[in-house]
């Protein structure tokens, strides 16, 4: 029952800010909120919780013993809210809402720019913005292939190596015709 013990926690810390144990109780109440935290396919609002108990337990007490700990903890909840933005936009994608999988994706970048899902987040972009310019009325495709084409470069510039390549040049072949 970690909600429970959370507000324990946190009504002791309020009660007793001078207490021997006021370390203990930071960390026990950091970690309710870090056991709390659901996966990557849910609500994130414990999450940002559960980070903001970890930042603040690390940022008093620096010196503790479990202070790795703490930071491993900090970086799987890092981890699951950059999944979460990766699968809110790859939602998108999926469903053909591809106007909005590009904004959905280009603000998860922005978000997280260091995350392990870079590559496919740009492929996606890429090829939504294709299919965005394929299924627009004539008037619109011009802007949009060239939108695409950007995109295109973008990817490249950045993942040279892709196995994601081909697949990409093709479309950016037909995208130029």
């Amino acid at each position: 029952r970690y909600d429970d013990a959370a507000t324990l926690f946190d009504e002791f810390r309020r009660k007793f800010g001078r207490s021997p144990f006021m370390e203990d109780a930071e960390g026990m109440y950091a970690l309710c909120y870090y056991y709390m935290a659901p996966s990557p396919e849910r609500d994130q609002s414990l999450t940002s919780q559960a980070i903001i108990a970890i930042t603040e337990f690390i940022s008093r007490y620096p010196e503790s013993k479990n202070i790795d700990k703490f930071n491993d903890m900090l970086d799987d909840l890092t981890g699951r809210l950059m999944k979460k933005s990766y699968l809110n936009a790859y939602t998108y994608y999926k469903i053909g809402r591809y106007k909005s999988a590009i904004v959905a994706f280009k603000n998860a970048m922005k978000r997280h720019p260091d995350s392990p899902y870079a590559e496919e987040m740009m492929y996606y972009m890429t090829v939504s913005a294709y299919r965005l310019a394929d299924n627009s009325v004539e008037s619109k495709q011009v802007d949009r292939f060239l939108s695409m084409i950007d995109a295109y470069y973008s990817f490249i510039a950045e993942y040279p190596e892709s196995k994601y390549m081909r697949e990409l040049d093709n479309i950016a072949e037909r995208s130029r015709d």
